[in-house]
């Protein structure tokens, strides 16, 4: 019995002392599975009562901008032409809204691309997080910007898109053209703008009386292409007309227009 204890005694090396020890250790600091069995019927109830009030905000927020039909309005058909996206694309949303075109443009870049959706609404911006959420689109990047502010890193993206955002745009020609070089600075060489307003504002929309100078109607397209001129070059602008569309006194059919980095990367360093 004694040779016996000493041989089993002999097997019991400080290492694994130690470490059945440290084991007890862990296991007295776990809950015991009696613990996890009653709080899992409380966190069933709570997750299906989060995923009601998200669904019920979502259907709340994002009801028309899931609208299946949207993709065959002229307007976003056109857009998603001119978008020519492919696998791999890092886009932006600038005024996303309601993200209509930020997760159609995720599901078309796939997995290896990349699209941020900026807003300068913090109430859209979270709207964006919840969606993202329910999609599980983790290609999608919502961010908050200022007014005047593109929001992007330099050389950052192969596309922007400007839909139904423009328009309410600070019609100073100085503003624009500091505003049209920033787009530039995010293209990567060769990367292009698409500026899509379904209406123009030709006077002021917000300030009637004429007393805010920023409220002073839209530039024309043929202008915003010539203030581009230094960093962008002016691909094609397809005009926008609606037949019996009645268009409010200080309103006009709008404009797709589609504008390019040059391919040079020094083209817009000036």
């Amino acid at each position: 019995m004694k040779a016996a204890a000493h041989v089993g005694d002999a097997t019991s090396t400080p290492q694994s002392v130690g470490f059945r020890a440290a084991l007890d250790r862990v296991q007295r600091r776990l809950p015991s599975w009696r613990l996890w069995l009653a709080l899992g019927p409380a966190l069933l109830v709570a997750w299906l009562v989060l995923s009601f009030v998200l669904s019920s905000r979502r259907e709340e927020y994002w009801g028309r901008a899931d609208c299946p039909g949207r993709e065959e309005y002229p307007l976003a058909r056109l857009v998603l032409s001119e978008a020519q996206l492919r696998p791999g694309m890092r886009v932006a949303d600038i005024g996303a809204g309601g993200g209509f075109f930020s997760f159609r443009f995720a599901r078309d870049v796939g997995r290896e691309g990349h699209v941020f959706a900026t807003d300068i609404d913090p109430h859209m911006i979270g709207q964006l997080h919840l969606e993202r959420l329910h999609r599980a689109a983790w290609n999608v990047s919502p961010k908050l910007v200022g007014e005047d502010e593109v929001g992007l890193a330099p050389s950052s993206v192969d596309l922007v898109l400007i839909m139904n955002t423009y328009q309410f745009n600070d019609c100073r020609e100085a503003r624009n053209r500091d505003y049209l070089r920033e787009l530039a600075r995010s293209l990567r060489p060769g990367g292009r703008v698409i500026i899509a307003d379904g209406f123009v504002h030709t006077a002021g929309w917000a300030s009637p009386r004429g007393d805010d100078p920023t409220q002073c109607g839209n530039l024309p397209p043929a202008r915003l292409a010539a203030l581009a001129g230094p960093h962008l070059s002016t691909l094609r602008i397809t005009p926008l007309v609606r037949r019996g569309y009645r268009y409010a006194p200080h309103e006009e059919p709008g404009y797709v227009m589609v504008l390019q980095r040059a391919a040079s990367a020094t083209a817009t360093a000036r």
